[in-house]
């Protein structure tokens, strides 16, 4: 079974710092992936467990005081394809849900698209920088759930 929770702000930001510079630092090789945003601060991060209690995907929930932007999903190489990663996306969009936004929006490396797609996400822009933006329409998560077919 997937555990998790949410993480406030900088409390205890060294867990989601680790999870992001392992999958982004090491295995995509970008330098700043264990340094916090000063977005972080203000952020809610989600975090999975495996059965060990041993986190291995974490995700952030970005609010700029107009909208919600869901980033910097990562998930540990060997815990990918077991849910985690979905599991943190879908606690996320949640927690983003209960301020009943028009949309979400949200961010990922164009190859991990299909990944968001599967819940509802749409592209609406794909970067030089490898980046895909995408919105969630509300349709997809007023309901209560993410609409993903997937509970």
């Amino acid at each position: 079974m997937v555990k998790g929770r949410y993480i406030e702000g900088s409390e205890n930001i060294d867990a989601v710092l680790n999870i992001r510079d392992k999958v982004f630092g090491e295995e995509c090789g970008i330098s700043a992936a264990n340094t916090p945003l000063c977005e972080d601060a203000m952020a809610v991060h989600g975090i999975a467990y495996n059965d060990e209690d041993e986190i291995v995907a974490a995700g952030s929930l970005y609010f700029d005081g107009i909208s919600f932007t869901i980033d910097k999903i990562a998930v540990l190489p060997e815990y990918r394809h077991q849910y985690y990663g979905d599991f943190v996306l879908k606690i996320l969009i949640d927690k983003a849900a209960q301020a009943n936004p028009d949309k979400i929006a949200g961010r990922c490396f164009k190859e991990s698209a299909g990944f968001m797609e599967s819940v509802g996400y749409v592209i609406t822009e794909e970067g030089p920088d490898g980046i895909a933006e995408m919105i969630l329409p509300s349709e997809k998560f007023k309901n209560g759930c993410c609409s993903c077919k997937g509970c």
